[in-house]
């Protein structure tokens, strides 16, 4: 995994993670974040894997509209689904679990822009330090 994951060229978000509990310690370790669907959420191996993901990696996603959960296809508007279950996987208000799934997100795309400081080397803008749930939806 190493070999396809240099670290020298940017960030790595695996889709819908289906691999071993030893297999995401060792992306992890590699840097990588994990973007999670409610279809992932409906079996216990995938709750399972989840509960064991360090907070700060995790993310949502959809991947609607192909992917069906109870016989229909997801939209993007149900991804609040996916932050109730992680929400209850990791123990959290939704809130919460919403709070930390945006700092995520900031902090995977914040690396491109900033100069470490919080200021974009770019364009000057200032990156947030926090971007509460209610902001987003």
């Amino acid at each position: 995994m190493n070999d396809c994951l240099p670290h020298d060229r940017g960030r790595v978000v695996l889709h819908w993670f289906s691999g071993s509990i030893a297999e995401a310690r060792r992306a992890v370790q590699a840097g990588c974040y994990f973007s999670v669907n409610q279809a992932m959420l409906e079996r216990t191996r995938g709750r399972e894997i989840v509960a064991q993901l360090p907070i700060d990696r995790i993310l949502t996603e959809t991947d609607g509209p192909f992917v069906d959960v109870r016989g229909r296809p997801i939209t993007p508007g149900e991804v609040f689904r996916t932050i109730e279950t992680l929400a209850a996987v990791r123990e959290l208000t939704i809130n919460d679990m919403a709070d930390r799934v945006v700092r995520n997100w900031i902090d995977l795309v914040s690396y491109l822009c900033t100069d470490g400081l919080g200021e974009c080397a770019h364009c000057g803008s200032v990156r947030p330090q926090h971007m509460p749930y209610s902001d987003f939806f």
